[in-house]
């Protein structure tokens, strides 16, 4: 670094540091827990070191990251069980003041992050490997294009991709702003790859819809409305979702929301031959539908989908927060038991709490306790005992420090 300094010329380096350790207490999470099911505890952590370098119009961003749980190392040995990996690795240039792109692992994040999100609560969080273009032309509009194209490894001939991922990606954002509404518009096309007589195709879904707030001084209201067509898996897909969130500044510090989330799902007829299930691909869909992740997070997709009434109560102070969010979980299709007797579509509800204090500049202590009252449907759904207590409770400790190394 002392070397570099004699030549850097109007160049900057910034150093960013992450370390996350979480402990949680599940015992009824992601799934109602039955009898015989004891509730687990652990901590893991998020360990994770920044490097951004910056010359006029060009920006590098390296992050590497571990993700551990506290244990999973044989003390003494030399190596770790979960290797550290690179979460960015990208290169950003802007040719002008209109047009840039960005090249390589990165973060694609647009709107209320339903659709792309960071996926920040989880420990390892969500990149792309993917090519974007941004174009600005003014006017408070800003159009972005996105091209992906994975493969397990370089190879001489089309081979199988065996990873969990999709394999092609093409999306186009727009966004305006005309005060006091902003419109997002999105298209959203999307590979898998399957095998089929043992030939290697994808198949492609596309997702489109728009995301519009409305935004005044003590109210602001947004919605969205979103389709997916296309094929997922072996079936022809024609899912929607749409969503509605009402807030109110009742008076500083207290902020009042309500709102509703619809995504349409699959009756449990095998006769259907369309499946009509959305799946909020790549959002941070733990913000969304309850703190204990009974939904969307890699779970109850090509589903029954979901209707979703809630309200949240916020205190929002410098140094502190406070939240209250009652959850009503509905299906949004038919659901029938072993003997094919239809169900209440009333699946559950749940009531989340969460707190934040910042104890200093960039150290932060977050907490929060999840209770959930399943129903018989619920148990069809996911198993286990709805009459036992179903419960989730975490705490957190996040150290952020973020310091330039060197300007000139």
């Amino acid at each position: 670094m002392m070397a570099i300094g004699f030549t850097l010329k109007a160049q900057e380096l910034g150093l960013d540091i992450q370390l996350r350790p979480r402990f949680e207490f599940r015992n009824g999470y992601k799934t109602l827990r039955g009898r015989d099911a004891d509730p687990a505890s652990f901590i893991s952590q998020r360990s994770r070191l920044g490097l951004t370098y910056q010359e006029n119009r060009l920006q590098i961003r390296l992050s590497l990251q571990n993700i551990s749980t506290w244990g999973d190392k044989l003390q003494g040995a030399a190596v770790d069980k979960y290797a550290t990996g690179l979460y960015e690795a990208n290169a950003n240039y802007q040719f002008n003041s209109v047009i840039g792109i960005k090249v390589g692992r990165q973060v694609i994040s647009y709107d209320n992050e339903r659709i792309f999100g960071e996926v920040n609560w989880t420990q390892a969080a969500r990149t792309h490997d993917a090519l974007s273009v941004k174009i600005n032309p003014g006017r408070d509009q800003q159009l972005d294009l996105g091209f992906a194209l994975n493969a397990d490894e370089e190879d001489i001939k089309r081979t199988r991709y065996t990873t969990q991922n999709y394999k092609s990606m093409q999306y186009a954002w727009y966004h305006t702003n005309v005060e006091p509404l902003s419109l997002s518009l999105l298209f959203v096309n999307v590979g898998y790859e399957v095998e089929l007589e043992s030939m290697l195709k994808n198949n492609y879904q596309q997702t489109f819809g728009g995301f519009l707030k409305y935004d005044q001084k003590k109210f602001n209201v947004d919605a969205a409305v979103y389709s997916q067509q296309g094929k997922r898996a072996d079936k022809d897909l024609d899912a929607w979702y749409a969503s509605l969130n009402l807030n109110y500044l009742i008076a500083e510090p207290w902020l009042a929301t309500l709102g509703f989330e619809y995504l349409s799902g699959t009756g449990q007829d095998e006769s259907l031959k369309k499946n009509k299930s959305f799946l909020p691909l790549f959002g941070t869909n733990h913000a969304f539908n309850g703190s204990m992740d009974y939904f969307y997070v890699g779970n109850h997709q090509n589903s029954v989908g979901l209707k979703d009434l809630y309200g949240k109560l916020t205190y929002n102070q410098a140094k502190y927060s406070l939240q209250l969010a009652p959850h009503i979980f509905y299906a949004a299709e038919k659901i029938r038991n072993a003997e094919n007797k239809l169900l209440d579509d009333y699946l559950a509800t749940e009531i989340d709490f969460s707190a934040s204090y910042k104890i200093q500049k960039n150290l932060t202590l977050n907490l929060g306790y999840s209770q959930l009252f399943g129903t018989e449907s619920m148990e069809q759904l996911k198993g286990g005992d709805s009459s036992l207590s179903q419960n989730w409770a975490w705490l957190s400790l996040a150290f952020n420090p973020k310091f330039s190394i060197l300007t000139n």
